[in-house]
């Protein structure tokens, strides 16, 4: 129950009369504007900014109000674009302020959207509101011996590798689910799917690339068939509805038949990656998958062979990358690395483990999105050209552009491509642009408030006792449900504390159960809650609940 929701309490001991002069202040003020109104001849309406003008400005000293309310207003970031379930084509987006809050009172009426400027149909349903549901994802590592530090190296890349993706599972929320795999001469399971970060911890903890042999008694973790395994995945991905894959690689495709295309020359051997990235990139359309790479190494380094274990392939991982359907490419530079460490192992190693901590995590907040918009798309005409589907977001009678994205669909295709990146207008305007008030209806207006004002004024105000005591009533039940002491075999015991999830909690801890829906009434340490200012600590819920003085001191909290 958020304190929102709660009257707010007189202040007890003031007469009638008292309680009633703000209101009669807030009349005497109507009553000036009103005074200066009747003086003038004439009012000339003022005109409204025009939409680039307003986009242009940030608030100041000089600025208007409407200027100031827009520059104030949300930006649009783009997810993806997923075309898996054709021919309805769905839509992921945010919408974010300069303060990072989340933009979540969106209507399919706010949206239109066009395709080659014909209006696309969004039906009521369309628009869907996603910022609390789980995120799914596949993880596939780089299991070669390439990744393993030997002696004499000032790194080491699997252990670098091992303790961000640890932080990366920590991160985690609790109904998360993930999955990871490694890769080699092929792919194989290191933790199955689950939400349970205890087991991915385990079985990261135990990883090691694979030391045994195939049948002609070769080691597996000799070569590595990174096509191989990334379209493998991409079924599993695809069967277990996973919208997320993240690959880690130090190397180079390096089986038989790329060192043979190899062998035949540089022409040869890039002419057989795109056609193997094709594929993928055809694969990760249909099924609805945005790819995330990470590569580590140094892709300036000669030769550009497998037996190069320097050099990283960063030409192929960012073109796995499908950029154009929201996924992202990051290059880990070793060299820099190199020259930006004080020249220790340990300086080097701790250079790594932050960089590769830092990927993760903003991998990880890209998983979140707002909005799914779902569009039919059954008349997208399948003759190789160029289309635009374009989205613009309402504003009262203005309009704004919000993204345009360009698509193909060739014979042979199962479904449309993106052909380049989508044109983004980040400036999306969601305040009520002004309205142009005629001086009559000012009149009408101010009349009307004023004959309101004055009424309330003069009502009786005993009813506020009332409104007083139901507030102390609510509040107290409210506080008795939510603030907890843990005992043993409580349901609570082992939950996480979104401020300290490194902290499980323990029988004889003081909670707080936050009483919102959003977060689904995810626990605090009662600290942590009090740090918060009383508010829950979970992005998106902002769920307030004020704990009295009382309750504090009678759990040896004491307020500063």
């Amino acid at each position: 129950m958020s304190s929102r929701g709660l009257p707010r309490r007189g202040r007890p001991g003031r007469s009638p009369l008292r309680r009633a002069l703000p209101t009669l202040a807030c009349v005497a003020a109507l009553l000036v504007p009103l005074i200066a109104w009747a003086r003038q001849s004439q009012l000339s309406p003022p005109a409204a900014p025009s939409a680039s003008a307003a986009s242009a400005a940030a608030p100041g000293p000089n600025t208007t109000t409407a200027a100031a309310v827009r520059a104030a207003d949300y930006t649009l970031e783009p997810v993806s674009l997923y075309l898996d379930k054709w021919p309805t084509a769905r839509f992921d987006f945010r919408l974010l302020n300069e303060a990072q809050s989340y933009f979540n009172q969106l209507k399919h009426t706010d949206i239109r959207a066009t395709l080659d400027g014909r209006p696309v149909e969004i039906r009521e349903g369309a628009l869907r509101l996603t910022e609390s549901e789980p995120a799914r994802a596949i993880v596939l590592i780089d299991g070669s011996l390439s990744m393993v530090g030997k002696e004499g190296d000032p790194f080491d890349k699997l252990e670098a590798s091992r303790q961000a993706l640890l932080a990366f599972i920590r991160s985690l929320g609790r109904d998360d689910t993930l999955s990871i795999y490694a890769f080699d001469t092929d792919y194989y399971v290191v933790s199955a799917q689950t939400s349970d970060k205890s087991q991915h911890t385990a079985k990261i903890d135990d990883f090691w690339p694979r030391d045994d042999e195939d049948e002609e008694g070769v080691k597996y973790s000799v070569s590595t068939d990174l096509y191989g395994a990334v379209g493998q995945l991409l079924t599993v991905a695809r069967q277990q509805n996973v919208r997320n894959l993240i690959i880690l690689s130090d190397g180079m495709q390096d089986t038989p038949d790329a060192r043979r295309a190899l062998g035949a020359g540089t022409a040869s051997f890039e002419g057989y990656k795109r056609a193997r990235e094709l594929v993928l990139a055809e694969a990760a359309r249909r099924n609805g998958v945005r790819i995330f790479t990470i590569a580590i190494g140094d892709k300036t380094s000669l030769p550009r062979h497998p037996d190069n274990l320097k050099y990283v392939d960063d030409d192929t991982l960012t073109r796995l990358a499908n950029e154009n359907m929201g996924g992202r490419h990051d290059y880990i530079d070793l060299p820099k690395l190199s020259a930006e460490s004080d020249g220790t192992p340990a300086s080097y190693q701790s250079l790594l483990e932050a960089k590769l901590k830092s990927t993760f995590e903003a991998i990880r907040q890209s998983f979140r999105y707002g909005y799914s918009l779902e569009l039919p798309l059954a008349d997208f005409p399948r003759d190789g050209k160029e289309h635009t589907l374009e989205m613009t977001f309402m504003a009262g009678q203005e309009t704004f552009p919000a993204v345009k994205y360009p698509l193909s669909w060739k014979e042979g295709q199962s479904v449309p491509e993106t052909t380049r990146p989508p044109e983004v207008f980040t400036e999306v305007f969601l305040a009520t642009p002004e309205v142009t008030v005629m001086p009559v209806n000012l009149g009408l207006i101010y009349g009307a408030s004023l004959g309101v004002l004055g009424f309330l004024a003069l009502i009786p105000l005993g009813f506020l006792r009332v409104q007083r005591e139901m507030h102390e009533r609510a509040q107290a039940r409210a506080v008795a449900s939510s603030v907890i002491q843990v005992k043993r075999g409580s349901e609570y015991v082992g939950a996480q504390c979104p401020n300290d999830p490194n902290e499980p909690i323990k029988p004889g801890d003081v909670i707080v159960v936050c009483p919102g829906l959003l977060c689904k009434h995810r626990v605090h340490h009662l600290d942590c809650w009090l740090y918060a200012k009383s508010r829950c600590m979970v992005r998106f819920c902002n769920t307030e609940l004020p704990i009295p003085e009382s309750v504090r001191r009678q759990h040896g909290v004491i307020s500063a």
